[in-house]
């Protein structure tokens, strides 16, 4: 999530820098498809951070961001837009410093909780201390390149949407919403 929140801070930065209308429409856009990922994928992230007994608090403060960040976010745009000394760039400006502010305390005070990842680094470390080559973990095997990105992340949603009728049914009923 982390590279996503500096993408989306870049494009913040960009859009209250853009000279035309259509700088702002193509950094808004950039912006909004890297600032989803933190978003869908919270939950999951709830999932490895806190224990199964307190997840419900986790995701009970989770929701009241969801629901406070559109509420209030309105409400502190206008007091800034209507503020004589600022205009509506420091929205943007605010954003994207909001936003390499949390990636600075994410990165400097919250360790790395991805099991496999957490497995990769004691394989590594127990070979090195070891010498015994047995010691491994499937997660060393992963190799990400563009083929795997683009057929793993991109095309496996077309392919749902495709041969998969509820997904199909699903997205139809949200279309005609």
């Amino acid at each position: 999530m982390l590279p996503a929140m500096c993408c989306l801070g870049l494009f913040s930065i960009g859009t209250a820098t853009s000279k035309n209308a259509t700088s702002i429409f193509v950094t808004r856009f950039f912006g909004g498809v890297f600032g989803s990922a933190p978003v869908s994928n919270v939950a999951a992230a709830i999932g490895d951070i806190w224990l199964p007994k307190d997840r419900g608090n986790a995701m009970s403060l989770y929701a009241l961001c969801v629901v406070g960040g559109p509420t209030l976010g309105p409400l502190i745009g206008s007091a800034l837009v209507v503020n004589p000394h600022l205009s509506w760039r420091w929205t943007m400006y605010i954003e994207a410093i909001w936003t390499f502010a949390t990636v600075a305390l994410v990165y400097v005070c919250m360790p790395e909780m991805y099991a496999p990842i957490l497995l990769k680094r004691k394989a590594i470390k127990l070979r090195k201390d070891t010498g015994n080559e047995m010691y491994h973990h499937p997660h060393e095997d992963v190799k990400i390149d563009f083929k795997s990105i683009i057929i793993k992340h991109l095309a496996r949603h077309l392919l749902m949407l495709f041969m998969e009728p509820m997904v199909a049914c699903i997205g139809k009923h949200h279309l005609s919403d």
